[in-house]
């Protein structure tokens, strides 16, 4: 994601959830050349400039991403990407115990 991050908890900082419980961590920053690309009907995305991403883990280890503002990326099905065009991601997990 970009250089300037926006306001938010501090890395790995325990937040309250909408159950009320806090042992979630929830962090704004990371190696951004370690998000994937995502395919989107033959179209690449990824973080680029403007791009921002939120991960939330609780103490189960259950979470959520939620990626705004991706942007368009090179690829071999298009040369010429659409600087304007942009997605949004929102992803959910769960963790159970193994039985």
């Amino acid at each position: 994601m970009d250089d300037e991050q926006a306001p938010g908890p501090a890395p790995s900082e325990p937040v309250e959830s909408a159950a009320g419980k806090k042992g979630a961590a929830v962090t704004n920053s990371g190696n951004p050349d370690s998000f994937p690309a995502l395919e989107v009907a033959g179209r690449t995305f990824s973080n680029g400039e403007g791009s921002t991403a939120v991960v939330t883990v609780a103490a189960d280890g259950s979470g959520s991403l939620q990626a705004t503002g991706l942007v368009e990326l090179a690829s071999i099905q298009v040369s010429s990407p659409d600087p304007d065009a942009r997605i949004d991601l929102s992803m959910q997990w769960t963790c159970q115990e193994e039985k």
